[in-house]
């Protein structure tokens, strides 16, 4: 029992901070990412569930994909690496069209999609401030994220969709306990339990304009594990160790997509984070301890621009599709100082896809997606301790997905 508390506390302890999931930082599915930070008013099909609800109707069709990403980051202070482990991780996504009848003949569709880190359910360690830490890039998209969302045309031209995500987050006790040889044991106890929040999108078409409004709910994952020490030789006071391991802030994402013809959609848009709801990632250890300083976050707007190609037309039974993205990533974060030395970059993100259509009967049809995207972490210094951080995030991925 003491080696599993002493793994139980290496656990709480490792060098490794907490911030958000990996749908918020790189997007979901083989399609979005391409897109760097697009697709409110283009991502169609399971991916849809998290970019825009109302779009899952646009393709009416049952699938199902299967996909894997990696995520690679080279983050440095003052031309020193630090360390943060890369995310890996499987993509599943399934759309499945609703076969009422009558007025909502082809009108709604379910979509589903998961991502599943290869290594972990949840990862969520949370540092003393004064430790260096990329606040918002350590340990992020470490955890299992579920969602699922319904998609409704209310006419050609509108559409509605809502649903939900969910994170892991932990949970329990660890009871400090004597035997009657007088030896000091423990015994841990713990959970996983899923924590929700609401995600709404809207989509209009006005000519050859799109415009898409997705709104994502704040969702935070936390660890919450108590620490009782109420039969131990020597008194101790109970202890709690919480924190928010994964946090995604209450998003507004608009887009306006130009589509001149069926090979041929550019598009411009932005989303707002309230990064300012954010009281930082730990908490009080016990109820005498002094508060944590907030960490002072603050509202961002990203703005993007994002473009599709496809010869020939996007409504052929083969085609080829390009993809290709650009956007900007203001940082929440104020500059570290020597009490808390939480350090983020302002990053740029440059992303590159290609996806392939297939239909040769009576193969069901076949979808195949891939992507590259660089986000440049830019050069800030910080004046109070007069460190400069920089690096870079290198994330690729691909999908099938197939129709029956």
């Amino acid at each position: 029992m003491r080696l599993g508390f002493a793994a139980f506390l290496s656990i709480c302890a490792a060098p490794s901070p907490a911030a958000a999931s990996s749908e918020d930082l790189f997007g979901y599915g083989a399609v979005a990412p391409a897109l760097a930070g697009g697709g409110a008013a283009m991502v169609t099909g399971s991916g849809a569930v998290h970019a825009n609800p109302a779009l899952l109707n646009r393709r009416r069709a049952r699938e199902l994909t299967l996909g894997f990403e990696v995520h690679l980051f080279d983050a440095n202070l003052d031309g020193r690496t630090h360390y943060i482990e890369p995310v890996r991780g499987g993509i599943i996504g399934v759309t499945l069209p609703i076969p009422f009848i009558g007025p909502l003949t082809d009108r709604v569709t379910i979509g589903m999609g998961f991502f599943v880190p290869t290594e972990v359910v949840v990862r969520g360690e949370i540092l003393f401030p004064d430790d260096p830490q990329f606040i918002l890039l350590d340990s992020r998209g470490q955890s299992v994220a579920i969602q699922l969302a319904v998609g409704a045309d209310v006419t050609d031209w509108l559409s509605f969709g809502a649903g939900f995500r969910a994170l892991a987050e932990l949970v329990g006790t660890v009871e400090l306990t004597t035997d009657a040889a007088g030896h000091l044991g423990s015994r841990v106890e713990d959970q996983l339990v899923a924590t929700y929040a609401p995600v709404g999108g809207a989509r209009g078409r006005l000519g050859q304009l799109e415009l898409g409004l997705a709104v994502r709910g704040e969702l935070s994952g936390r660890i919450d594990v108590d620490i009782l020490a109420e039969d131990t030789p020597v008194p101790l006071p109970n202890l709690n160790i919480a924190g928010v391991a994964q946090y995604d802030p209450f998003e507004v994402a608009l887009e306006v997509a130009w589509v001149p013809c069926s090979c041929l959609t550019l598009a411009a848009g932005a989303t707002y984070e309230r990064w300012s709801a954010f009281d930082g990632p730990g908490e009080q250890t016990t109820e005498l301890s002094a508060p944590l300083a907030n960490p002072d976050f603050h509202d961002t707007v990203a703005p993007h621009l994002s473009a599709e190609w496809t010869p020939g037309g996007r409504d052929r039974p083969n085609a080829l599709t390009a993809r290709a993205g650009l956007g900007f990533e203001p940082t929440p974060v104020p500059a570290a100082t020597t009490q808390t030395q939480m350090f983020d970059s302002a990053r740029l993100k440059i992303g590159a896809g290609l996806g392939v259509k297939l239909t040769r009967p009576p193969v069901p049809p076949l979808r195949f997606d891939l992507y590259a995207q660089e986000q440049v972490l830019l050069p800030r210094t910080h004046p109070d301790v007069g460190i400069e951080s920089s690096g870079s995030i290198l994330s690729m991925g691909f999908s099938m997905g197939v129709t029956f």
